[in-house]
């Protein structure tokens, strides 16, 4: 099978890269408190606070989102690793330096070590690590949906009844998971349907390009 260039992969990670430096641009107007109180002279605005999550969620969805699109995309080289293989290759991949990083900000930044690591035996992470741990229970979903060939319908079924489930106390970044995986299955299904997608976007650009030659 050959896999062409994602070229709307490149754009779509600009994009969301942008997303990103909003994102940290404007985190100093989350609440002016705790450690990062505002500077002199900078008064909250709430203009500013919806612009923060607003980027924030649409960061990190399109970061997950990436992830499945790209999973399917390395279907057929990926599902020549069995189950154990995957999980070991990603969990070295994304648990180890999660972990290492984690301990790092502990040991760096935490005024409060021992409960930071009770914390972080709990969930896995500390700090922004929480990521990395809840993509890798997005990448073993994504493996086992394609190993056993489950319809990406049924998938998005099952990730909005997961997404139900984000108030249990769940140890490990399971709650993330929740929260996340239907921006990693909507990832999924979006290469599923590449060609339609890619096709109908060109007739729209070429509708718009005409219109304004009108």
């Amino acid at each position: 099978m050959v896999q062409h260039p994602l070229n709307e992969i490149v754009l779509y990670r600009a994009v969301v890269t942008l997303l990103l430096i909003a994102t940290h641009s404007f985190t100093i107007f989350s609440g002016g408190g705790g450690d990062w109180p505002y500077p002199p002279g900078i008064e909250p605005c709430n203009l500013y606070v919806w612009i923060l999550h607003f980027a924030a969620h649409a960061m990190l969805g399109g970061f997950t989102f990436i992830s499945g699109y790209l999973l399917v995309h390395q279907r057929d080289k990926m599902l020549q690793q069995s189950y154990k293989t995957f999980m070991f290759r990603k969990s070295r991949r994304l648990l180890l330096p999660g972990i290492l990083f984690s301990l790092l900000y502990i040991w760096m930044f935490e005024e409060h070590a021992f409960s930071a690591l009770l914390r972080f035996c709990y969930t896995l992470s500390d700090g922004h690590m929480w990521y990395l741990p809840m993509l890798m229970w997005c990448l073993f979903y994504g493996y086992y949906l394609l190993k056993h060939d489950i319809s990406l319908k049924k998938a998005a079924i099952v990730s909005l009844f997961l997404l139900s489930l984000y108030f249990l106390p769940l140890p490990f970044n399971l709650r993330k998971f929740f929260l996340y995986v239907p921006y990693f299955t909507l990832g999924m299904m979006a290469y599923a349907y590449r060609d339609w997608i890619i096709r109908k976007s060109e007739l729209l650009l070429k509708g718009g390009g005409i219109c304004a030659c009108l």
